[in-house]
């Protein structure tokens, strides 16, 4: 299903005077937080779109809120033809996913790929953080350094030229959705605002403490 937002547990007023218990306290609400999956809260609607549970789709989000999360996906492509501010691939707690594809065009925030494998991307992004990831390819523009937090595995990253590229990148009934959508989304306009020179290029990466991006 697609979700429009995460779940927020309401708030719950604290008395107690020890602090021991408050932290016992606020680590039930955590564990009780992780259990639920439907979406509740209005605030957290306005602002995130979440893509949940998809196997072997072909999902197009023309419209999404500024932030996407994609979760617990298996073999699907995700076409993004909105500027976003932050987009998530995968998750803590069986969220991650595997074997997919996402092509977003200019994203302001953050590229997360978080506890996921096999995934290839292609974005236009202020900065990459992979989270426990493995064998990810990556066609990105890039404007700052990627910051790594416990990367294991195949990581290659490679310039995002402009459609030719992300064309490449699908094939089948995948690549047909695409071609539809390509032709209204200005992908080019979209991902101009970090030029290709500034993208980081055709590197294979295991270790993210030596990059300079260009």
């Amino acid at each position: 299903m697609v979700e429009s937002a995460m779940t927020r547990f309401p708030r719950k007023r604290f008395t107690f005077r020890s602090r021991s218990k408050v932290v016992a306290k606020v680590g039930q609400l955590v564990q009780d937080a992780d259990k639920v999956t439907e979406v509740t809260d209005d605030d957290t609607e306005k602002f995130m779109t979440v893509v949940s549970g998809q196997e072997d789709a072909v999902i197009v989000l023309s419209d999404p809120k500024p932030n996407v999360t994609i979760r617990r996906c298996r073999g699907c492509t995700v076409i993004i033809t909105k500027p976003l501010y932050n987009v998530t691939i995968g998750g803590e707690g069986g969220h991650g996913c595997s074997n997919c594809t996402v092509i977003v065009g200019k994203v302001n925030g953050s590229l997360r790929i978080n506890n996921s494998s096999k995934i290839t991307a292609a974005a236009a992004v202020q900065q990459l953080r992979p989270f426990v990831t493995q064998d990810l390819t990556l066609y990105l523009r890039l404007k700052s350094h990627p910051i790594s937090e416990r990367h294991t595995g195949f990581m290659k990253m490679l310039p995002l030229e402009g459609v030719d590229t992300v064309r490449g990148l699908v094939e089948g009934g995948a690549r047909e959705t695409l071609d539809e959508v390509l032709k209204t989304w200005a992908f080019e306009e979209d991902i101009a605002w970090i030029t290709p020179e500034e993208s980081q290029h055709g590197s294979v990466i295991n270790d993210f403490t030596n990059v300079v991006v260009k």
